[in-house]
Order: structure tokens, then sequence, then C-alpha cells
């Protein structure tokens, strides 16, 4: 299997530092948010230090379910996270409504986003 290559280190510390201060906005400890998300509090420390561990120092490379379960924990939009991290790519304009399962439009947190990405005229929607 091919080696996944890791983040650059500074987009790594800006996804942690993203992420930690959604936990504080959220008003919730490192315990609580880990517990939410199902991971250990040591791994969202590491990751709140764009980390994979503290002894190697290497840049924290997320899996996307991770991610997913960290901006649910959160009550944080993943898109909108890397947007902030990353920036808005040019020319594409990226809009999420949260939709219940049933097709009800809804507003919680467990909530899945359906999303519509639009380039030059052209729509797709999942």
């Amino acid at each position: 299997m091919p080696r996944v290559p890791n983040l650059d280190p500074q987009v790594a510390r800006d996804l942690g530092l993203r992420l930690r201060r959604a936990r504080e906005d959220a008003g919730l400890t490192q315990e609580q948010a880990a517990h939410t998300a199902g991971i250990s509090r040591n791994h969202l420390q590491v990751i709140e230090q764009g980390l994979s561990d503290r002894a190697s120092r290497a840049p924290f490379n997320p899996h996307l379910s991770v991610l997913l379960n960290l901006c649910e924990a959160l009550e944080v939009d993943l898109a909108r996270v890397v947007i902030d991290v990353w920036g808005p790519v040019p020319g594409i304009v990226v809009e999420y409504q949260p939709e219940d399962v049933h097709g009800a439009r809804s507003a919680g947190p467990r909530d899945r986003a359906v999303g519509r990405v639009t380039s030059e005229g052209s729509a797709a929607s999942r």
C-alpha cells in the first residue's frame, strides 16, 4: 500500500487550531469533545497541536472519519473548517443545507449536509 504523504506542518497546525477554537466555542473540554467524537483525549490533544504523535513530531494527517466525527461533536460544518484552513477555491461555490434522513429541513448536529458545488454555471448535488 502506498504511503500517504503528511500534511504541510503549518496546515496541520492551522487545522488543529481551528478545531480547538470550535471546541472552545462549543464550551466543551477536551475530554467531553473526545468522548463525543469517539476518540481518546490524548488523540484530541495531539490533533489540536497539529501533530500525529508527540514523539515523532510528524504533522497531523487526519482520517476523514476522525474529522467528520470531531466536526459533528463540535457542531461545526466540515466544509467550513476546510475552507477556513485551506481557503476557498476560486470559481467554486459550495452551499450546504442540513437535511434529515427523511428529507425535511432541520438544524440538528447529526443532520447530513446536502451540498451543491457550482463551477462556471454547472451544478451537482449530493
